[in-house]
């Protein structure tokens, strides 16, 4: 039982952590991590019959229009997932648990702590119609805040802004 708590305390702080990075360090993995992260992808396409799949040091696949209107940065290691159409559940579930064991390792976390505690402060802030018509991005170590519009919209600007730098420190542009 003992066992079963830390794992499940292990589990919960890997996912306190999780988030969508989209700016990544230049960082290598360390072969040792490499082989950990074969051997979880190996498991998990045998369990699931998806064929994931790690490139390791090959920055041209998030080198496309796509990748940049998704502002992915210096990303050189990735994790390929195929499935059917039919697959897409399955493809979220076992990426994300291969995403937690990349967590694990320490090649998820990209030293964004203080951006996520600024988003759960922006998260509990009260705006003016209960809506949250605003978009924070991390850029080159920038925040910056865009007005999606709508009634009170740039009172709900000032208001989130707020927030976020009283909790990280961070000026929002």
């Amino acid at each position: 039982m003992f066992k079963r708590k830390r794992i499940l305390y292990g589990y919960f702080r890997n996912y306190e952590k999780r988030h969508s990075v989209r700016q990544y360090k230049e960082q290598p993995i360390e072969i040792s991590k490499r082989e950990i992260i074969n051997a979880c992808i190996e498991e998990v396409n045998k369990e699931s019959g998806l064929s994931m799949q790690a490139f390791y040091d090959e920055p041209k696949c998030f080198d496309s229009f796509m990748a940049h209107y998704g502002k992915f940065v210096n990303v050189k290691n990735y994790i390929a997932i195929v499935g059917n159409k039919n697959d897409q559940e399955k493809a979220g579930y076992y990426g994300e648990k291969t995403m937690l064991k990349c967590q694990e390792l320490g090649h998820a976390d990209q030293d964004t702590e203080w951006f996520k505690t600024g988003m759960e402060a922006v998260s509990f802030a009260p705006t003016a119609m209960n809506q949250q018509k605003f978009l924070f991005e991390l850029k080159d170590g920038k925040v910056i805040v865009k007005n999606l519009g709508g009634f009170y919209s740039k009172i709900d600007l000032g208001i989130v802004k707020y927030h976020f730098e009283a909790v990280t420190g961070h000026e929002v542009v």
